[in-house]
């Protein structure tokens, strides 16, 4: 947990890292871009320093149709960010035997910032806009899929930086949540525009591959090939 408000004044003095979770079922070219966005923002709001931005895919017990194995995954992550000088996938999360909650993440990885970096770093979630909606998703079995004490913690002690995708409704759905947080907790969360509004998605990248389609638009060459070569999210007769 951080001890200080998350304001101009205080993250201006902070290394941040920002952490994307996910399956990245593959990485595409809108999750990169998330990052560039990402920083620009936190630039804008707070003139704090972005260091590293860092790529979590889910393990294999994530269980989600058509998910290619973590190695695979992982492995595409690495070739879509091996040009980038502060963009880096991250095996911790995927190594795991069971599905990891995204706090968990979290805290993995603020835990060993500060065993390097001191105080001095600290973790922000990145991600969709879209994530933020399933916050108040109900499971099958009456489950929250988000309980409300991991969405508070996540929110007061780390932040979110959500880009903005179609059809997501996030600040609706945070409203409605009635989370135990002050206004300036709640001003954590950090809402960017896409203008260009790309509406691109890992899965449309498996739907192209199924129909044989070209998929270069959506995910970078070396993707492009990986996936070819190890047959990843072909049809199946």
């Amino acid at each position: 947990m951080i001890e200080n408000m998350m304001n101009a004044e205080n993250m201006s003095q902070k290394q941040i890292v920002l952490l994307a979770c996910g399956a990245f079922n593959p990485i595409t070219r809108w999750h990169i871009k998330m990052f560039d966005l990402g920083r620009n923002a936190l630039l804008r709001k707070w003139n704090c320093q972005v260091v590293e931005g860092v790529l979590s895919p889910a393990a294999d017990a994530f269980g989600k149709k058509e998910l290619a194995s973590a190695t695979h995954r992982l492995k595409m992550i690495e070739l879509a960010t091996e040009t980038s000088s502060w963009i880096r996938g991250d095996a911790y999360e995927s190594s795991l035997k069971e599905w990891s909650r995204t706090l968990n993440v979290l805290r993995h990885h603020q835990t060993e910032l500060n065993r390097t970096h001191g105080q001095n770093a600290h973790v922000m979630l990145l991600c969709g806009a879209d994530l933020i909606d399933t916050f108040s998703r109900i499971l099958d079995n009456g489950q929250p899929l988000w309980t409300p004490e991991h969405v508070e913690e996540i929110i007061r002690d780390f932040g979110i930086v959500a880009i903005n995708r179609i059809g997501a409704t996030a600040m609706e759905t945070l409203s409605k949540l009635k989370l135990r947080l002050s206004p300036e907790q709640m001003s954590n969360v950090i809402l960017v525009d896409d203008f260009e509004k790309e509406d691109v998605s890992s899965t449309m990248v498996r739907q192209r591959v199924k129909q044989g389609q070209p998929i270069t638009d959506l995910t970078f060459e070396k993707v492009v090939n990986y996936i070819r070569d190890n047959h990843l999210y072909e049809a199946t007769t």
